[in-house]
């Protein structure tokens, strides 16, 4: 090769150069992506999405249970307090069924034979239950918003951290509605202190139905049993809290 030719040549070397050294940059770039890419999806072996799979069907479980439990029976009453709080029933053979709706006459009846809680039993049992209608309803709402989290999690469009703190969120909501269920069961729900502060301070859990005037309203224990809702709430809430251990898990 000719000194000429050398010297034509020699200007663009320094250019090739850096053109190797880029495309060698870039191929390192790129294998440090594979290995991350690969990482990101190998976890020794285990799928890193059967976690969120788990969480996803259990929240579906739990937000079915909930969307049954809601409209449906709370407490069966036994016919003695039945026919204290209805006396026109005492002739019938259905049995009188509590929901956070109203009283059926029959638990599989889709009609209400009074909604009227405050007549009934008390101003604080109608609250309870408003209560009981209103956190039913947020726990179904944050129960969908969980799941769909959950599916997007599956494709990584979304940070397991939110999927799981929406799905904890949903578990606090749900315990509201079996908690004030389980605290009528147990206790007087009529129950009012007045006096506060001075000798005349007294308790009254009388209520207001004018068919039991010289009687307390015990808790729902005395006055019959848990129905179906009561125990699908707590199912719920329990498939929830082992949804959200999975949401968590590094699987």
């Amino acid at each position: 090769m000719s000194t000429k030719e050398k010297e034509v040549r020699s200007p663009h070397e320094p250019l090739n150069e850096a053109t190797n050294e880029v495309k060698s940059h870039s191929s390192t770039e790129s294998e440090e992506e594979k290995v991350v890419k690969k990482d990101k999806y190998d976890r020794g072996g285990k799928h890193p999405i059967v976690g969120l799979i788990v969480y996803s069907v259990l929240q579906f479980i739990a937000l079915l249970l909930v969307v049954v439990a809601t409209p449906i029976s709370m407490y069966k009453m036994n016919d003695g307090w039945r026919d204290k709080l209805y006396p026109e029933l005492a002739s019938s053979s259905k049995q009188l069924c509590v929901s956070a709706w109203g009283m059926k006459l029959g638990c599989n009846q889709k009609g209400y034979h009074n909604r009227d809680f405050t007549s009934t039993f008390c101003y604080r049992v109608r609250v309870n239950f408003k209560i009981v209608e209103a956190f039913c309803i947020m726990t179904i709402g944050f129960m969908v918003f969980g799941l769909v989290m959950g599916i997007l999690s599956i494709f990584q469009k979304v940070g397991k951290g939110a999927t799981g703190s929406i799905g904890t969120f949903a578990m606090v909501l749900c315990v509201v509605p079996w908690g004030i269920i389980a605290g009528m069961y147990y206790q007087k729900p009529c129950c009012e202190t007045t006096g506060w502060g001075t000798n005349d301070k007294s308790v009254n859990c009388r209520g207001n139905n004018t068919n039991i005037v010289d009687e307390d309203i015990p808790g729902f224990k005395d006055m019959g049993s848990y129905a179906a809702g009561f125990g699908l709430l707590v199912a719920a809430w329990a498939i929830q809290v082992v949804a959200i251990v999975f949401a968590f898990v590094p699987m």
